[in-house]
């Protein structure tokens, strides 16, 4: 089974690495700088009192090979070109310093070389200097330092950082535990406040500190999605009862109709007269329920509209070819402006829809006999449709809501007017699709008037989302 840790407890385990991590780098790099100055210091006190014996065997007037050990305040041995030992300070008596390569070279080179020996007796320092008497003899002075020191803060330094890496570790750990509990605070509470938060109290919101940190942040944004979820709760809702309120009369028309049928024993004709209305009370809710999906579909992005280059006038002609026959029925004419062929880049099979929608919605609010006006113009890079009726008209109360879904006005809540109110807003839909817009000028009693605005030139092609 695998071991879930807290967020807390991730982050301490993770600080604390780091913490050794960065305790244990700092360490070597302290140790690797006091070591390497200590041998420099050591290798400067070397060099210069190699060149302080050297100028004083030099200038002895009783030869190199006469001169008092003791006189000598360094360790040293001083060698002939032959290899013997001719003169050793007192604390280097009975010592052998055995030679090396790095000593041979310095006597072929005539030039110092460096080198770490144990003769015995512990690590040294060996400074390797040939040099020649006045009376041009060469000789090898080998001055000579131990290494105890450095040895011994080289272990001091290590024992050091055996104890302190721990400690470093633990007190990481504990601050860091400390600290993100502290730090985790609001993010506990923005938990707990979210836990209380359900479809009944979608209004409820997440405290803000003011702080204006990054939580600050995050809780300002989850309030952002609660508000348009208990938006789209409130819509959902809406749209619940407005689906009820359109299926209940027909439903209900439905039922007293076979009701009534059934109680009294009827001819043939009077029967096939009531399955015929019945057809007719289900065609109604079968379209109802069709647009509500086509348009719930749309709204959720599974609609796709692909613009091509299209004849915009072509399309208002065929919205009328295909609507004359209704026309006729109710005793409206329909006609075209003819104008200049207008080319734009539109989704064709939607921008039909949206003219057969308002051409439907100006017939059905026409009086007999009537006329409805379709004009197309090209303006300032928009292309521009124009359904003009001269009908019952929209009550200024009503046209802000004519787009609603479901919202139908008090003057079409008739049974003479069919629909459900949803055309509108299906057709303000595809005007948003098209990066559009869609305006309306009414009076009630002098009719209507829809103006649609669509690009002629779109920026991309994608499928669109209400």
């Amino acid at each position: 089974m695998t071991t879930r840790y807290s967020v807390r407890m991730r982050l301490a385990l993770a600080y604390m690495c780091w913490s050794v991590f960065l305790a244990v780098l700092t360490g070597f790099l302290a140790y690797y700088v006091l070591i390497t100055r200590l041998e420099q210091q050591l290798d400067r006190e070397l060099r210069t009192g190699a060149e302080t014996l050297t100028e004083k065997f030099r200038a002895s007037d009783q030869g190199v090979e006469q001169i008092s050990a003791e006189t000598a305040q360094y360790s040293y041995q001083l060698m002939n070109d032959s290899g013997n030992i001719v003169r050793t300070s007192a604390d280097l008596a009975g010592t052998l310093i055995p030679t090396t390569n790095r000593s041979q070279e310095a006597l072929q080179t005539r030039r110092p070389t460096w080198e770490t020996l144990d003769p015995g007796t512990g690590r040294v320092r060996i400074v390797d200097v040939p040099f020649t008497d006045s009376s041009d003899k060469l000789y090898l002075l080998r001055v000579v330092a131990p290494l105890a020191f450095i040895e011994g803060v080289r272990s001091e330094f290590s024992s050091v950082l055996l104890w302190v890496v721990p400690l470093i570790a633990f007190a990481g750990a504990v601050s860091a535990w400390l600290v993100l509990r502290q730090a985790l605070l609001p993010v506990r509470q923005i938990g707990l406040a979210a836990q209380r938060i359900t479809a009944s109290n979608l209004p409820a919101s997440l405290p803000l500190r003011g702080s204006g940190d990054e939580l600050d942040q995050v809780s300002s944004a989850f309030n952002s999605i609660i508000n348009e979820m208990h938006v789209a709760s409130q819509r959902m809702w809406q749209y619940l009862s407005n689906i009820s309120h359109e299926m209940r009369t027909p439903l209900a028309a439905l039922r007293a109709e076979t009701e009534v049928a059934l109680r009294w024993a009827r001819t043939e004709d009077e029967y096939r007269q009531v399955l015929s209305s019945n057809i007719e009370e289900l065609d109604r809710i079968t379209k109802t329920v069709s647009e509500m999906l086509e348009l719930a579909r749309a709204e959720a992005g599974q609609v796709e509209v692909t613009h091509k280059t299209e004849n915009v006038t072509e399309l208002a002609r065929a919205a009328i070819g295909a609507m004359e026959a209704l026309a006729a029925q109710r005793g409206v004419t329909l006609h075209i402006e003819e104008a200049p062929d207008v080319i734009a880049e539109i989704a064709s099979e939607h921008v039909l829809r949206l003219l057969l929608i308002l051409l439907d919605n100006a017939i059905k609010y026409s009086y007999a006999p009537g006329d409805v006006r379709v004009a197309v113009r090209e303006r300032s890079g928009w292309a521009l449709i124009m359904v003009t009726d001269k009908g019952r008209g929209i009550a200024a109360e009503d046209l802000p809501h004519i787009f609603e879904r479901f919202y139908r006005s008090q003057g079409g809540r008739t049974r003479e007017i069919e629909g459900a109110g949803l055309g509108l807003s299906h057709a303000d839909w595809i005007v948003k699709a098209h990066q559009g817009k869609i305006e309306v000028d009414s009076k009630v009693g002098h009719g209507t008037r829809f103006i649609v605005w669509l690009p002629l030139h779109v920026h991309r092609t994608e499928s669109a989302t209400a």
